[in-house]
């Protein structure tokens, strides 16, 4: 087999082949792995680290879009670690607040937005007049990040996540959100399809203007947050219409799905997405490459074991990925990843050893 580049070993195995070595990829992103390790790594960027590794690379691009509000406003302040944000309309503003991790680099909410009907209604009202317009001052920026990567690894790019998950993710909390799901179903079916709208926008725009080899839409899937039934009353067909904007793009475009997904895998089927990733296997997830490829033969792979995997020494990592890649009669459309989010507890000599490993696999 001719020796690819690794951008030409990512696009060829999310296309669904098989490149001439197993990719793999800690999912590094942000400053919160680098923060936590030892010198001379603290001190080191992104692409450095990668590099010391040899581990295959992924860059994200800020989405280019903005949002505009009409007659609404979104305000977001951040004072001592607390994050506010407020959604301002002429018929109210919601207000919560999510709180900082410096461990994970990264915010969480504290005080959801969303409490009662009256909530709903003015978040209604406040998507209803929310447009998503290209930002060309991102987009120009993400061409040189682009252009400075170069054949070394891939540029990705998030887009959105589907209403039902970014509802209860980040508007309502999952327990009152379910309670809404079933107490106001008239309501947040009006505002799902004002955030879907808003969605659908993002998504025109990031496929006539990203660089980015590949979409992500960025949707937390898990069984343990939504039903089986709710994914195919909502998501399922919320992701089918993204799918469908970048097909008519020629734009590849996976799903983050990090939870356990085994009941909802046969419902991707007939989507025409290109792959799913961070697929976790148990205990945080319930899936494996070989449990997953019955249901998705088409479709790239990405993950295959999960953060607690990556806790462990080299040597029980590696008998790890062993067990779960020899339930594969072959690597087409395969990614070797973390799951997720690489802990940092995980060094980048235990990446390094682990990637001598995997590069080491002969190709099947």
């Amino acid at each position: 087999m001719v020796c690819m580049t690794e951008k030409e070993r990512w696009l060829h195995v999310i296309d669904g082949g098989t490149a001439d070595r197993l990719l793999f990829w800690p999912k590094i992103i942000g400053k919160s792995y680098i923060d936590n390790q030892q010198s001379p790594f603290c001190n080191m960027n992104l692409r450095e680290i990668y590099d010391y590794t040899g581990c295959d690379m992924q860059i994200y691009l800020t989405p280019c879009y903005r949002l505009v509000y009409g007659d609404c406003a979104y305000e977001e302040r951040v004072e001592e670690g607390v994050m506010y944000r407020e959604f301002i309309t002429p018929s109210g503003v919601l207000s919560g607040t999510l709180l900082y991790d410096p461990v994970s680099d990264s915010y969480s909410p504290n005080k959801q937005i969303v409490t009662c009907r009256e909530d709903i209604e003015i978040l209604t009202y406040f998507f209803r007049q929310t447009r998503a317009e290209w930002d060309v001052h991102v987009w120009e920026e993400n061409k040189k990040e682009y252009e400075e990567l170069g054949d070394r690894g891939l540029c990705v790019s998030h887009v959105c996540e589907s209403p039902l998950m970014d509802f209860l993710e980040w508007y309502a909390g999952i327990a009152e959100g379910q309670y809404m799901y079933f107490d106001y179903p008239d309501e947040l079916e009006e505002l799902f399809g004002e955030m879907q709208r808003v969605n659908r926008e993002c998504m025109e725009i990031m496929c006539r203007y990203s660089p980015a080899d590949v979409l992500y839409i960025t949707e937390n899937t898990s069984t343990t947050v939504i039903s089986p039934g709710q994914f195919e009353e909502y998501c399922q067909g919320h992701l089918k219409e993204y799918a469908e904007i970048a097909e008519k793009y020629g734009r590849r475009l996976v799903f983050h799905m990090c939870g356990q997904l085994q009941k909802i895998l046969p419902m991707l089927t007939d989507i025409p997405n290109a792959g799913i990733e961070a697929l976790s296997t148990p205990p945080l997830g319930n899936t494996t490459f070989a449990e997953a490829r019955k249901y998705l033969p088409d479709k790239a792979l990405i993950g295959g074991t999960c953060a607690l995997t990556w806790l462990k020494d080299a040597e029980k990592i590696i008998e790890e990925i062993a067990l779960y890649l020899g339930e594969m009669e072959d690597y087409h459309g395969v990614v070797l990843g973390t799951g997720g989010m690489i802990p940092p507890a995980c060094t980048p000599d235990t990446l390094k050893q682990v990637r001598e490993y995997v590069f080491s696999l002969p190709v099947k």
